[in-house]
């Protein structure tokens, strides 16, 4: 007998896309309140959920204090109590987003997150590089606003005494404020690329500085976005932080600590909404669940006949094998949608004929490597060359602009890789020695081989005897 109410539920349609995907694909900042507030609506449970483990990390942190909470000469019980409150705090957001992400993706074969044991080691490190960042900008916003103050007020600030230290405080005030303004792109960047790193994080089981470094690329190529509309949102956020001073200024101590909780709860749960809204607008592969089968690879989805089998006997259940794939499908796989690089890994092992397959997509390579999907690029490359080191010797014109972004993904080696039969074969092409040259570079700068390099630019001299840039780049290598 079925459960009731089963007769008539339609199953889920696991996709591979959310539906903020396709609204938010050309949409600048401005553009993703909706979805931002959508989002809030629909899972104000589970955000709210992360809103109170905050304000309780708020409450408890100072009585785990082991330092003075007025005086303290010592370092170090100051360096335990600020690592205890960072692990905390960076655990309470990343657990949320995990929350969030699992919940929101399920519907949708997006529901992939790492185990939660891996993060507060990686939360952890992760915001430490940050605490770092904001440190290095502080210290040059102070220095800008130093230089201003010394530029445009020194002669009031000559005189000394309390004339003095009221044109410091009036230059302050004006020139902070201003310079606040109007850097607004590079914090509400900043934002985003610590909003999209947290999202790295808890999506794949990246290291905390590689989530950074990737972030960092991934929003700087997607500047236009934010860039004008941040003026606004700096707006915003001044009106909202002005609204906090004056409460603090005028309300008794309760209701300002009050208010200081309300406002860290209100922070986490529009932050780590709009973390979604940013993962889905900049990086919309994250989060695929692996061996979830797109709708375009109906012989790879489970019926629903299927799902109640498995449902009613487990134990008998032989484990589930994926249909092979023919070329023609695995080269419409990979153009119909983004995906997670361990899913590129699983559909081209279910290729027939794995070297046709990666024959027949060569064209779509270097497309996708300059597009948001570069870590997709990176495992067809990877594959391709490891069946065969001259894969895109036919090719030769797409070799160099692929070489570059293979190294902006990190990936250094496989660019020197690609490059090695193009410089060997290919001495007659007018980006012949552009790629030697820049083949040289990676090995004595990212692969850390300056010996190998000095003898390959030895060679090329041969073939090059009066080219100046091989001598230039003879003389920047390390001794």
């Amino acid at each position: 007998m079925s459960e009731p109410g089963s007769k008539n539920t339609a199953p889920v349609r696991v996709t591979g896309i959310h539906p903020f995907d396709a609204v938010l694909a050309d949409r600048r900042l401005l553009g993703w309140g909706g979805s931002l507030l959508d989002l809030l609506r629909r899972q104000w449970r589970i955000l709210l959920a992360g809103a109170l483990a905050i304000a309780l990390v708020q409450l408890i942190t100072p009585l785990l204090a082991i330092s003075h909470q007025t005086i303290e000469l010592r370092l170090w019980p100051r360096l335990i109590d600020s690592l205890v409150a960072l692990t905390l705090s960076s655990f309470v957001y990343a657990a949320s987003y995990a929350a969030l992400a699992r919940r929101e993706g399920a519907a949708h074969g997006l529901a992939h997150v790492e185990p939660w044991q891996s993060l507060p080691l990686r939360g952890l490190l992760l915001a430490s590089i940050w605490g770092a960042v904001g440190l290095i900008l502080t210290g040059v916003a102070l220095l800008i606003v130093f230089s201003l103050v010394k530029l445009f007020a020194s002669s009031a600030l000559s005189g000394g005494g309390l004339a003095g230290l009221l044109a410091l405080g009036y230059a302050g005030a004006l020139f902070v404020p201003l310079l606040l303004f109007l850097l607004a792109p590079l914090w509400v960047g900043m934002l985003l690329r610590y909003a999209l790193s947290y999202a790295r994080i808890v999506r794949t089981d990246e290291s905390a500085w590689t989530a950074f470094s990737l972030a960092w690329q991934r929003v700087s190529a997607e500047n236009w976005r934010y860039f004008s509309h941040a003026y606004v949102a700096m707006l915003l956020v001044a009106a909202v932080l002005a609204a906090y001073i004056a409460v603090r200024w005028v309300a008794p101590g309760p209701i300002a600590t009050l208010t200081s909780i309300l406002l860290g709860m209100a922070s986490l749960m529009v932050t780590v909404a709009g973390a979604f809204v940013a993962e889905r607008a900049l990086d919309p592969s994250l989060g695929l669940t692996l061996g979830a089968a797109p709708p375009s690879d109906p012989a790879a989805t489970p019926t629903a006949g299927a799902t109640a089998a498995a449902a009613n006997d487990k134990a008998k259940q032989a484990p589930t094998t994926l249909a092979p794939l023919d070329t023609p499908t695995f080269q419409s796989l990979i153009a119909a949608q983004a995906r997670d690089p361990r899913e590129v890994r699983t559909l081209l092992g279910r290729c027939t004929d794995q070297v046709a397959a990666l024959h027949a997509v060569r064209q779509q390579i270097l497309p996708l490597a300059q597009s948001p999907r570069l870590a997709e690029a990176i495992v067809l490359v990877e594959a391709a060359l490891t069946h065969d080191a001259r894969h895109f010797a036919n090719d030769p014109d797409i070799i160099m602009p692929l070489a570059k972004r293979l190294a902006a993904g990190a990936r250094s080696d496989l660019a020197v890789r690609l490059l090695q039969p193009f410089v060997r074969e290919q001495q007659q092409h007018k980006l012949h020695l552009t790629a030697a040259l820049y083949a040289a570079h990676l090995v004595a700068q990212t692969l850390n081989k300056p010996t190998v390099a000095r003898q390959f630019l030895a060679n090329l001299k041969r073939l090059y005897p009066h080219e100046p840039l091989i001598d230039q780049q003879l003389k920047r290598l390390p001794t």
